[in-house]
């Protein structure tokens, strides 16, 4: 279950969110990447982005988590079109 403080559509401006302690802002963008296998160099970035303000990791962690819906819509999108095509809908 998505965190209900990652927003899902487009910001118009900063989030609101009361202070976050570095923990807990860790916790959203590892909630918001989900099962992404991570490197050292991708750990050590978001390290670098928990210690940004919450508002901000606030903001990645949307961008990361509508890339991930935007990406699964094209997906079943696809999926739809060979079921079409699979079924004889599509002659």
């Amino acid at each position: 279950m998505t965190d209900p403080r990652i927003a899902t559509g487009p910001l118009k401006r900063e989030p609101f969110c009361l202070f976050l302690p570095p923990a807990d802002r860790l916790l959203l963008l590892e909630e918001a990447l989900g099962q992404v296998h991570l490197g050292a160099w991708d750990r050590r970035i978001i390290d670098w982005l928990t210690n940004l303000d919450t508002s901000t990791v606030l903001t990645v962690a949307s961008l990361i988590q509508r890339a991930r819906m935007a990406e699964a819509a094209a997906l079943a999108g696809e999926l739809a079109g060979l079921r079409k095509r699979g079924s004889g809908g599509g002659q």
